[in-house]
Protein backbone atom coordinates (compact mmCIF):
# COMPACT_ATOMS: atom_id res chain seq x y z
CA UNK A 1 0.00 0.00 0.00
CA UNK A 2 1.32 3.42 -0.98
CA UNK A 3 -0.23 6.63 0.26
CA UNK A 4 0.18 10.05 -1.33
CA UNK A 5 -1.57 13.38 -0.92
CA UNK A 6 -3.82 12.47 -3.85
CA UNK A 7 -4.79 8.89 -3.11
CA UNK A 8 -4.12 5.64 -1.37
CA UNK A 9 -3.17 2.83 -3.76
CA UNK A 10 -2.87 -0.90 -3.35
CA UNK A 11 -0.33 -2.25 -5.83
CA UNK A 12 0.85 -5.72 -6.71
CA UNK A 13 4.48 -4.65 -7.16
CA UNK A 14 6.81 -1.66 -7.08
CA UNK A 15 6.53 -1.06 -10.83
CA UNK A 16 2.77 -0.91 -10.60
CA UNK A 17 2.89 1.57 -7.72
CA UNK A 18 5.37 3.85 -9.48
CA UNK A 19 3.39 3.85 -12.70
CA UNK A 20 0.09 4.52 -10.94
CA UNK A 21 1.60 7.27 -8.78
CA UNK A 22 2.91 9.00 -11.89
CA UNK A 23 -0.63 9.26 -13.25
CA UNK A 24 -2.52 12.10 -11.62
CA UNK A 25 -6.24 12.45 -12.11
CA UNK A 26 -5.83 16.25 -12.00
CA UNK A 27 -4.60 16.47 -15.61
CA UNK A 28 -6.51 15.35 -18.67
CA UNK A 29 -3.40 14.47 -20.72
CA UNK A 30 -0.30 12.84 -19.26
CA UNK A 31 2.48 10.53 -20.33
CA UNK A 32 4.40 7.71 -18.69
CA UNK A 33 7.35 5.64 -19.89
CA UNK A 34 7.79 2.19 -18.38
CA UNK A 35 11.08 0.31 -18.59
CA UNK A 36 10.72 -2.84 -16.46
CA UNK A 37 13.82 -4.91 -15.65
CA UNK A 38 12.63 -8.09 -17.45
CA UNK A 39 15.05 -10.14 -15.34
CA UNK A 40 12.53 -12.81 -14.39
CA UNK A 41 9.49 -14.21 -16.20
CA UNK A 42 7.05 -12.44 -13.86
CA UNK A 43 8.37 -9.05 -15.02
CA UNK A 44 6.48 -9.48 -18.30
CA UNK A 45 3.21 -10.22 -16.49
CA UNK A 46 3.82 -7.38 -14.02
CA UNK A 47 4.39 -4.99 -16.92
CA UNK A 48 0.97 -5.88 -18.38
CA UNK A 49 -0.76 -5.59 -15.00
CA UNK A 50 0.85 -2.22 -14.26
CA UNK A 51 0.19 -0.77 -17.69
CA UNK A 52 -3.43 -1.93 -17.65
CA UNK A 53 -4.06 -0.36 -14.23
CA UNK A 54 -2.53 2.95 -15.34
CA UNK A 55 -4.38 2.88 -18.68
CA UNK A 56 -7.72 2.25 -16.99
CA UNK A 57 -7.02 5.11 -14.60
CA UNK A 58 -6.04 7.56 -17.37
CA UNK A 59 -7.56 6.23 -20.61
CA UNK A 60 -6.34 9.18 -22.71
CA UNK A 61 -2.77 9.23 -21.34
CA UNK A 62 0.27 8.53 -23.49
CA UNK A 63 1.96 5.31 -22.36
CA UNK A 64 5.21 3.89 -23.73
CA UNK A 65 6.41 0.42 -22.72
CA UNK A 66 9.92 -0.66 -23.69
CA UNK A 67 10.83 -4.35 -23.98
CA UNK A 68 13.80 -6.45 -25.12
CA UNK A 69 13.55 -9.09 -27.84
CA UNK A 70 15.49 -12.16 -26.70
CA UNK A 71 15.62 -15.86 -27.49
CA UNK A 72 12.37 -17.66 -26.72
CA UNK A 73 10.31 -14.52 -27.44
CA UNK A 74 8.89 -14.04 -23.91
CA UNK A 75 7.67 -10.60 -25.03
CA UNK A 76 5.03 -11.97 -27.43
CA UNK A 77 2.42 -13.02 -24.81
CA UNK A 78 2.94 -9.64 -23.12
CA UNK A 79 2.29 -7.77 -26.40
CA UNK A 80 -0.80 -9.85 -27.13
CA UNK A 81 -2.18 -9.21 -23.63
CA UNK A 82 -1.72 -5.47 -24.03
CA UNK A 83 -3.30 -5.45 -27.49
CA UNK A 84 -6.32 -7.23 -26.00
CA UNK A 85 -7.21 -4.49 -23.49
CA UNK A 86 -6.16 -1.33 -25.33
CA UNK A 87 -8.95 0.20 -27.39
CA UNK A 88 -7.12 3.48 -28.08
CA UNK A 89 -4.59 4.28 -30.78
CA UNK A 90 -1.70 1.81 -30.44
CA UNK A 91 1.65 1.77 -32.27
CA UNK A 92 4.34 -0.90 -32.18
CA UNK A 93 7.97 0.02 -32.93
CA UNK A 94 10.93 -2.35 -33.17
CA UNK A 95 14.62 -2.03 -33.99
CA UNK A 96 16.18 -5.36 -34.98
CA UNK A 97 19.86 -6.16 -35.42
CA UNK A 98 21.13 -9.23 -37.28
CA UNK A 99 24.81 -9.83 -36.71
CA UNK A 100 27.03 -12.67 -35.50
CA UNK A 101 28.13 -10.52 -32.55
CA UNK A 102 24.59 -10.51 -31.05
CA UNK A 103 23.72 -14.19 -31.57
CA UNK A 104 22.10 -15.55 -28.39
CA UNK A 105 21.78 -12.06 -26.89
CA UNK A 106 19.22 -9.31 -27.09
CA UNK A 107 18.92 -8.87 -30.85
CA UNK A 108 16.11 -6.34 -30.96
CA UNK A 109 14.37 -3.76 -28.87
CA UNK A 110 10.78 -2.68 -29.03
CA UNK A 111 8.29 -0.21 -27.71
CA UNK A 112 4.51 -0.16 -27.60
CA UNK A 113 3.00 3.31 -27.44
CA UNK A 114 -0.60 3.92 -26.47
CA UNK A 115 -2.13 7.23 -27.61
CA UNK A 116 1.09 8.45 -29.27
CA UNK A 117 1.49 12.02 -30.47
CA UNK A 118 0.21 12.13 -34.05
CA UNK A 119 3.68 12.70 -35.59
CA UNK A 120 5.54 10.06 -33.57
CA UNK A 121 5.51 7.29 -36.19
CA UNK A 122 6.72 9.61 -38.95
CA UNK A 123 9.33 11.23 -36.71
CA UNK A 124 10.72 7.89 -35.50
CA UNK A 125 10.76 6.41 -38.99
CA UNK A 126 12.71 9.39 -40.34
CA UNK A 127 15.14 9.37 -37.41
CA UNK A 128 15.79 5.64 -37.62
CA UNK A 129 16.46 5.80 -41.36
CA UNK A 130 19.52 7.86 -40.50
CA UNK A 131 20.43 5.90 -37.36
CA UNK A 132 20.25 2.43 -38.92
CA UNK A 133 22.71 3.44 -41.66
CA UNK A 134 25.27 4.36 -39.00
CA UNK A 135 25.07 1.19 -36.89
CA UNK A 136 27.98 -1.25 -37.36
CA UNK A 137 25.97 -4.44 -37.88
CA UNK A 138 25.36 -6.73 -40.85
CA UNK A 139 21.67 -5.91 -40.97
CA UNK A 140 19.55 -3.39 -39.05
CA UNK A 141 15.81 -2.98 -39.51
CA UNK A 142 13.38 -0.50 -37.98
CA UNK A 143 9.65 -1.18 -38.15
CA UNK A 144 6.65 0.95 -37.22
CA UNK A 145 3.21 -0.66 -37.20
CA UNK A 146 -0.14 0.89 -36.37
CA UNK A 147 -1.84 -1.85 -34.37
CA UNK A 148 -5.00 0.14 -33.67
CA UNK A 149 -6.02 3.48 -35.11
Amino acid sequence: MVTTQEASLTCSNTLSCLLLLSISSASRRQSAISIPPYEIAEDYTDAVTSLKAAYLRMHNGVFALWYPVIDGAPHLPMLNSIKAFVDSKLWHFELAVRDESVRGKMSSTGMLVINPPWTLATDLTEAFKAITQQLPFDSVKFSAECVRD
